[in-house]
């Protein structure tokens, strides 16, 4: 599968639309067309959150290499309730990042 358009991804107004910079080729390039039956106040939103879908990967992608033991969070025992909650959020993340990348698709 191929990547995605590296970021920085921008939203431009009136439009919504999502843009990125391609510095290979010099110049912009249309990542997505908002289109909606929706308010100007979610068109907005939406292309906020889309243009964020690089660095919330890149953002997800780390917070994967963190080692639990050294940034504890609550309770530090094995076995706890705690550690069972961090991974499930960990699992959470590799499932967004398998979307995101296509991975698994």
């Amino acid at each position: 599968m191929a990547a995605h358009t590296p970021g920085p991804w921008a939203v431009y107004l009136p439009e919504h639309d999502v843009t990125a910079w391609d510095e290979d080729a010099d110049r912009t390039i249309t990542v997505a067309l908002m289109s909606s039956d929706e308010s100007e106040e979610i068109c907005e939103a939406n292309a906020r959150l889309i243009a964020a879908a690089p660095d919330l990967l890149e953002a997800a992608q780390a917070a994967l290499t963190l080692n639990p033991d050294t940034y504890a969070i609550g309770s530090s025992q094995r076995g706890s309730d705690t550690e069972w909650d961090l991974q499930r959020k960990q699992d959470a993340l590799r499932t967004a990042i398998a979307a995101a990348t296509g991975e698994g698709a």
